[in-house]
C-alpha cells in the first residue's frame, strides 16, 4: 500500500497530467485484492476488509475517471512496439525485477496454500519455506495480498520497457522508495531477528535471509537503472512541488534523507516490537 499512498501524494503535489502510468497499475492492484478477499472471506476475522477495499476501488477508480480532465490518460499507450530502452544494460537491470516480480506474483496469488506449508502445490518449491506449524506464519490470504501489492512495480518497470524512459520518473521515485521499504524492513528482520516467536528458528531465519537478498537485488537494480536512465530523459519535466529542482537534488539529497528516515522508523517499530 505504500507504493499506492507515495503515488496518490505525487499526483496531489505534482499534478495528474500523464499519470495514468501510476493510477492504471494501482487500479489493476485494488481489483486483484478485492477478488482474492471475496474469495477468501473465510479466512478473513471479518467482512469490514472487504468493504474497505471495494470502497478503495470505487474511490480510486472514480479520481481516475474524474481526473481524466486534468489530462491523466495523457500519453496513454498499450502499444508494443520493442524494446524502448536505449541502453541494453539499463534494460536488462529492470528486465530481472519484471521477471521476479511475475515469479512472485505467480507464486503468492495462485500458490499461496503451498508458500504457507498447507499443501504440495507450489509454483517454485524453492522458496516455500513458509511453516504452518508457526504461530506467527503468514495466512494464505496474507501472501495473496502481498502478492497484489507488487503488481504496480512489476507493471512499472515493463511499462518502461514498452515505452522507453523519458519522463517516467513518477512511477521510478515511487518504485524506488516503495521497493526500498521492503528492502529496508528485510533487513530489520535479518539484523534483529525476534527468535522466541518461532518454533524452527532455523528455516525461519533462512527465510528472511533469502526475502532481503532478493528485495535487495530488486531495489538495488532500480535505483542503478534510474541513475542510468537520466540520459534517457528519465528526469524530463520532473517537478517537486510543482517547481522544477536543482541538478541532482531528488537522487543526492531528496531520496537518501527519506530512505534514512524510514530506515529510523522501521528500526524504531522493530525495537518496540
Amino acid at each position: 500500500m505504500l507504493g499506492l499512498g507515495l503515488g496518490n501524494m505525487l499526483i496531489l503535489n505534482e499534478g495528474a497530467k500523464g499519470k495514468w502510468s501510476l493510477m492504471i497499475p494501482g487500479l489493476i492492484s485494488f481489483g486483484v485484492m478485492l477478488i482474492i478477499m471475496v474469495m477468501g472471506m473465510d479466512e478473513l476475522p471479518s467482512k469490514m476488509p472487504i468493504y474497505a477495499t471495494a470502497a478503495g476501488t470505487l474511490l480510486y477508480g472514480g479520481a481516475y475517471f474524474f481526473l481524466k480532465e486534468e489530462g491523466v490518460d495523457e500519453g496513454l499507450n498499450f502499444k508494443f512496439n520493442g524494446l524502448q530502452v536505449k541502453d541494453k544494460v539499463t534494460a536488462g537491470m529492470l528486465g530481472i525485477p519484471v521477471l521476479i516480480g511475475i515469479i512472485f506474483i505467480i507464486n503468492n496469488i495462485l500458490f499461496a496454500d503451498g508458500y504457507v506449508g498447507k499443501s504440495d502445490s507450489t509454483f517454485l518449491p524453492a522458496i516455500r519455506d513458509y511453516y504452518d506449524t508457526e504461530p506467527y506464519s503468514a495466512t494464505p490470504i496474507q501472501v495473496q495480498i502481498l502478492g497484489a501489492l507488487f503488481i504496480p512495480y512489476t507493471l512499472f518497470a515493463v511499462n518502461i520497457l514498452r515505452t522507453g524512459a523519458k519522463g517516467k520518473w513518477p512511477i521510478l521515485h515511487v518504485s524506488m522508495f516503495g521497493l526500498g521499504f521492503f528492502a529496508l524492513a528485510g533487513i530489520m528482520f535479518v539484523i534483529s531477528p525476534d527468535d522466541a516467536r518461532w518454533n524452527n528458528v532455523e528455516d525461519t531465519n533462512a527465510q528472511f535471509l533469502q526475502n532481503m537478498i532478493i528485495s535487495m537485488v530488486v531495489w538495488i537494480l532500480v535505483v542503478v537503472a534510474y541513475v542510468r536512465l537520466r540520459e534517457e530523459g528519465a528526469e524530463d519535466g520532473m517537478t517537486i512541488m510543482g517547481k522544477e529542482p536543482e541538478a541532482d537534488l531528488f537522487l543526492m539529497k531528496m531520496f537518501p534523507a527519506v530512505m534514512v528516515v524510514m530506515a529510523l522508523i522501521l528500526a524504531a517499530a522493530r525495537m518496540m516490537g
